[in-house]
């Protein structure tokens, strides 16, 4: 058959009395067309710090995330920081650079030492079409260990304090009790937790316990 056409197909069939019958279709189908105008795609993030399931991070660390395109929307309701195990939103300032299309968020304090959190960016975060991130998370764990550069003061009230000095895995080696006759100080270079030992320890750089690690109490606080 001669005809415009692209698209053939039939059928035949036989009667009862052993006739043949047949049927054939030409169709000439039309080129695509657009029927509307493409979808604005959502924004998504790029680049996370702390990365997802990062551990051994500093608890004086920033969380930070950027995003594929500019948006708006960014706040301390929208990009928030939870701690993992209690679901408790921490204190912190969130700020969004437009330039480099990222957002930043300081917590208010220091994280806790070995301890994971949880940190979440709302689908309320938009780019400039209207669309809407999809709801991201992810969690990080911190270092059981924080430096100090330069070293921070550690107070102490007048009484006994016990300082001591510890191998890794938290056998004590030495100790040196001493008693303060008033409220004193010391340089203290890190602050840590200690394996088999409760609490946090802050390791003394100079003065009587030069050396030992003292443990945090209401009378021995890091400045």
């Amino acid at each position: 058959m001669v005809g415009d056409y692209n698209v053939a197909g039939g059928s035949w069939s036989v009667s009862s009395s052993g006739g043949t019958y047949s049927v054939m279709v030409f169709v000439k189908t039309c080129a695509p067309t657009s029927t509307g105008p493409v979808g604005n795609p959502p924004p998504t993030v790029t680049w996370r710090s702390p990365a997802s399931g990062a551990t051994g991070v500093s608890p004086a660390t920033a969380v930070s995330a950027r995003f594929s395109e500019a948006v708006s929307g960014v706040s301390a309701s929208t990009f928030v920081l939870r701690d993992a195990v209690t679901g408790t939103i921490l204190s912190a300032a969130v700020t969004y650079d437009a330039t480099a299309k990222q957002a930043t968020l300081r917590p208010t304090h220091w994280l806790g030492l070995g301890h994971s959190y949880r940190v979440s960016l709302s689908s309320s975060i938009r780019d400039t079409g209207g669309a809407s991130l999809a709801f991201t998370s992810w969690t990080f764990k911190t270092a059981t260990v924080q430096a100090f550069s330069p070293t921070r003061t550690v107070s102490f009230g007048s009484g006994k304090h016990v300082g001591y000095r510890f191998a890794s895995n938290g056998t004590v080696l030495a100790s040196k009790p001493y008693t303060l006759a008033r409220a004193s100080s010391a340089s203290g270079s890190r602050r840590a937790l200690i394996a088999g030992h409760s609490g946090t320890w802050y390791l003394i750089s100079n003065g009587v316990w030069a050396g030992y690690w003292v443990q945090a109490s209401s009378s021995v606080v890091l400045h």
